[in-house]
Parts: C-alpha cells; sequence; structure tokens
C-alpha cells in the first residue's frame, strides 16, 4: 500500500514539474522576445512568430528594417518599450490543442499599470506567438489575476 502511494505521489509530481516546466516556456519565449526586440533582432523576432501572424507580409526585407516591422507588427513591437518593469505573470497551456496563454502585469516608463498578453501556438516544436494585446490599465487593481488572451 505504502509503495503504490509513493509511485502515486511520484508520477502526480512528475505530472506536475512537466506541465509547470511547459508552461514556463511561455514567460521565457517572451523575455527572449523582449530582449531581440530591444536589440533590434528583428530577424529572430520573425521566427518566433506564428505563422498566421506573417501570412499576409510579403517584403523579405522586413526584418532588417525597423520602420517596416513596426508597420506590419504594431503590438509586438511596442511590447519592449511598453511594459518597462514586469511584477506578475499567469499563465495558461493546453497541451491537446497546442495553445497557450501569457498575461504580464507591469508597469510602464511612467509607472503606470500596463498588462501585455501574448497567445501562443505550438508551431514547429516550439511555442510561436499568434496574437498580442497591450491593455494600458486605469489602476492597479484591475492587474489581471489570470492569464487572458481574449482579443
Amino acid at each position: 500500500m505504502a509503495r503504490h502511494f509513493i509511485f502515486s505521489l511520484s508520477l502526480s509530481l512528475l505530472s506536475l514539474s512537466s506541465s509547470h516546466a511547459m508552461s514556463l516556456e511561455l514567460h521565457t519565449t517572451y523575455l527572449d522576445l523582449r530582449a531581440q526586440m530591444y536589440h533590434r533582432q528583428y530577424e529572430q523576432v520573425l521566427e518566433s512568430l506564428a505563422k498566421k501572424l506573417k501570412k499576409n507580409i510579403e517584403d523579405v526585407d522586413i526584418g532588417k528594417s525597423p520602420v517596416k516591422f513596426g508597420q506590419a507588427f504594431p503590438f509586438v513591437s511596442s511590447i519592449s518599450g511598453s511594459l518597462i518593469t514586469e511584477l506578475s505573470f499567469f499563465q495558461t497551456v493546453d497541451k491537446e490543442t497546442g495553445k497557450g496563454c501569457l498575461s504580464v502585469n507591469g508597469l510602464t516608463d511612467n509607472y503606470e499599470p500596463v498588462v501585455v498578453s501574448l497567445e501562443f501556438v505550438w508551431e514547429e516544436k516550439r511555442w510561436k506567438v499568434s496574437h498580442s494585446k497591450i491593455d494600458f490599465i486605469a489602476n492597479y487593481d484591475l492587474f489581471y489575476k489570470e492569464a487572458d488572451c481574449s482579443k
């Protein structure tokens, strides 16, 4: 009986840690995306965007021009400048559908509250951004308490 309990507990912890690690990949992808945007590495950022987000882009030089990139992806390009200080984040991952959502609460450079939410899809063996939104909220009480990628 004790062996069965320990084995069941081990399996539960293993599944908990693997789903936790999988969901942390969303936040890691977000941090990588922010760093790439900050360093103007637009070609690397393009690799982190889902096919559906890039489907209407025909300009092959878009990854080499900050202006062209900003025009094509206005929300993605403004993430690193909108949220300066991260305070908390919430995320959900659905392994069956291959979709995830990350909402990051933080502050602008003027200490105004802001929430950045990114919807992810599992594509080409990695998480890619399929939708982004930035909510400039009225006060700190309105910070998200769960991941919300509704459009």
